[in-house]
């Protein structure tokens, strides 16, 4: 239940839109929501071996059970493996090449969230703190943040494509893999998705999102005191407006690290249901 925990804190930041006051106290909410929402999530990713196969134009690492798999798999029709039993994640329908494909291209765009979210971010409540009278414009970040979060909306319904109503763990192989040539291109995919998950610096985005929280309460602590006289109600709205976006890119991201790693997890006891049909362990 717990990614359907982790859905419904992402979807309830759509909610929070429609009720943001136009006085600076909603920065309040905001300024805490932008760090209470960054869950606990540095996890290490599964370690490999040192076994290196070639795969069409990406040099993979696979796991030793992996490696067998791919070597021995040869040696089966695809047709005696498709009505194995294997454990997905909870409530997944779908294909695992597609769904693998799609988790990569995610996390390859979330492992830019630095550069092109928190610093720019970061930078920008700096600048309107120093300076305090200036019309330091709101808008150019309001739309920055507006423009993203339809390509964010698009990956969460894609995503949600791949559930069913059930929370059922357990499928055939051959209701996520159509042919041998799919379980190459699933661990191919796999591996490239813990490479983009690695690029991410979670320790970071942790520094940058508990720096940004700071920085909104100083703008708060400073408007209510009357010393920043640039926070009028409109700048107020665009503040906490970018300021829940923010808070949405970093929800996203730990929606997309659990879901990755538990599909992760999933291809590993994949294989592991592979190997022992191959070794004739029943």
């Amino acid at each position: 239940m717990k990614h359907l925990q982790i859905e419904s804190a992402y979807r309830s930041h759509e909610a929070n839109m429609h009720v943001l006051n136009l006085e600076a106290m909603s920065l309040t909410n905001m300024a805490s929501s932008i760090k209470d929402l960054f869950p606990s999530f540095l996890q290490k990713l599964k370690e490999t071996s040192d076994i290196v196969v070639t795969i069409p134009e990406v040099k993979v690492e696979l796991s030793k059970e992996q490696d067998f798999v791919l070597k021995q798999m040869n040696t089966k029709e695809f047709m005696d493996m498709a009505d194995l039993q294997i454990r997905v994640p909870e409530g997944f329908s779908g294909s695992y090449v597609e769904y693998s494909s799609l988790l990569y291209e995610i996390a390859k765009q979330n492992s830019n969230v630095i550069e092109n979210v928190l610093k720019p971010y970061s930078t920008y409540l700096s600048q309107f703190i120093s300076n305090k009278d200036s019309k330091l414009s709101t808008r150019d970040i309001t739309q920055r943040y507006f423009d993203a979060k339809s390509k964010t909306k698009m990956y969460v319904e894609r995503l949600s494509n791949y559930r069913e109503s059930s929370n059922e763990n357990m499928t055939t192989l051959g209701k996520v893999v159509s042919r041998k040539a799919d379980i190459v291109a699933v661990y191919t995919n796999t591996y490239l998705l813990n490479k983009a998950l690695e690029n991410t610096n979670l320790k970071e985005v942790q520094h940058l999102v508990d720096h940004c929280h700071r920085l909104l309460g100083i703008i708060i602590d400073q408007a209510t005191k009357g010393s920043l006289t640039s926070v009028t109600p409109e700048v107020a709205r665009n503040l906490a407006y970018s300021a829940e976006h923010v808070a949405e890119d970093i929800e996203f991201i730990a929606l997309v690290q659990f879901k990755a790693l538990g599909f992760v997890k999933s291809v590993d006891m994949m294989t592991a249901t592979l190997s022992n049909f191959i070794k004739g362990i029943h």
